[in-house]
């Protein structure tokens, strides 16, 4: 085996002492940022029942019978915001004493606001308007938008995005320093017992970090992923002949009638005889169409976004489209999941805990990093007051 020079190791120092200054400046100076989206992570990844314990009334007492019409839903809906007369999208209950929701994407006010919505939740099986809000007038969605938006708006979404970069980067260069040799491995995975508070401090920040790393960074990318699609999927290699055309419409012949949404969604269900109708986008204007989201049992993965989808001409109830996600290349596949990846959903509860307590991992390294930099400066201080009594003595 060949050794190496003494001016190799020289060079791997400087290199080190390079990254290591870069890794943790970057972490002094963004790291208050990631300890806020960590932890307002974690309140996200159960933001729907913690909105029920803060609102009891969205909790069903009484949930036997069956659900109310979908348009007489719709019909209740308009009573409470009669201006609304654009596209609703419905979504289904996801518990059997849950509300439905109904969201209007396209409200006059808040136009500058990435989330710019109005939600309704609606009892199902009474057809009763219980709470109507816009996105981040309450405690959960405003913790929500804080995550997503640093309550700046379009602004704070792309800097949120560009932070996930950063973000991923930090991360890399953390694995590099933490990169231990052949003969330390095992002591690169555990906290030294009785260590000084400074290797105690140095331990925690880094076995902490590289016991976290893949989550944390499968976290940067799918919050990356979920900022700018637009920029990811041509470098997948997605073309646009899998994404739904935008000028599908509806044929509006002289005298005819749109067709209820409960026929909609029996059509619909003929396409995909075995999916659970999740989403339901109603018609805007004249031409406007039926969009179903529908999940398969296929999509072991997904859940309040499924990828199965259905658009239904509003008149005639002709189905002008489907996409099928079985049809998906593996690609395609892994980024349709983001989202499920970024709240932990894709792995049902144990893995919404999991990213739960994943999001307290900033704050732990960001104080044990803060610490360990103040013992380095501390001593280099002490250092260098040393040298300068000694000098003048």
């Amino acid at each position: 085996m060949p050794r190496i020079s003494s001016q190799d190791t020289t060079k791997i120092k400087a290199l080190r002492g390079y990254w290591l200054s870069f890794h943790r400046y970057l972490g002094l100076s963004t790291g208050l940022i990631f300890v806020l989206l960590g932890l307002t992570g974690t309140v996200n990844t159960f933001w729907v029942e913690l909105d029920r314990c803060l609102n009891p009334a969205l909790v069903i007492s009484q949930t036997s019978g069956e659900f109310r019409s979908l348009d007489d839903i719709l019909k209740a809906v308009h009573v409470a915001h009669p201006n609304r007369d654009g596209s609703w999208e419905l979504v289904m209950p996801a518990q059997a004493n849950g509300m439905l929701t109904a969201i209007y994407k396209q409200p006059k006010e808040k136009k500058d606001a990435p989330y710019a919505e109005i939600w309704v939740d609606v009892n199902p099986y009474t057809a009763e308007v219980v709470r109507s809000y816009f996105w981040g007038s309450t405690v959960m969605t405003w913790i929500f938008d804080l995550h997503s938006t640093l309550l700046l708006g379009k602004t704070g979404h792309n800097i949120v995005g560009i932070l996930g970069l950063v973000f991923m980067i930090s991360l890399g260069t953390g694995l590099y320093l933490w990169w231990p040799s052949s003969s330390r491995v095992r002591q690169a995975f555990i906290i030294k017992r009785g260590a000084s508070k400074p290797r105690l401090m140095f331990d925690i920040h880094r076995v902490v970090g590289i016991y976290g790393i893949l989550i944390l960074f499968i976290l940067a990318f799918s919050g990356v992923y979920l900022v700018y699609p637009e920029y990811i999927n041509p470098i997948a290699a997605i073309s646009p002949s899998q994404k739904p055309p935008k000028d599908w419409a509806s044929t509006a012949d002289p005298g005819s009638k749109p067709i209820s949404i409960e026929q909609a969604v029996l059509i619909a269900k003929q396409v995909f005889p075995d999916a659970e109708v999740k989403r339901i986008s109603t018609p805007s204007g004249v031409v406007g169409v039926y969009k179903f989201s529908l999940r398969q049992p296929s999509e072991i993965f997904k859940t309040s976004y499924p990828e199965t989808r259905v658009w239904i001409d509003e008149y005639s109830g002709t189905v002008i489209g489907s996409m099928d996600p079985k049809n998906y290349p593996m690609i395609k596949t892994f980024l349709s999941i983001q989202w499920e990846l970024h709240s932990g959903q894709a792995f049902g509860l144990s893995g919404r805990i999991l990213i739960c307590l994943v999001g307290l991992i900033p704050l732990i390294l960001y104080i044990t990093g803060f610490v360990r930099w103040l013992q380095k400066r501390r001593a280099a201080l002490k250092k260098q007051y040393k040298i300068e009594t000694d000098i003048k003595a």
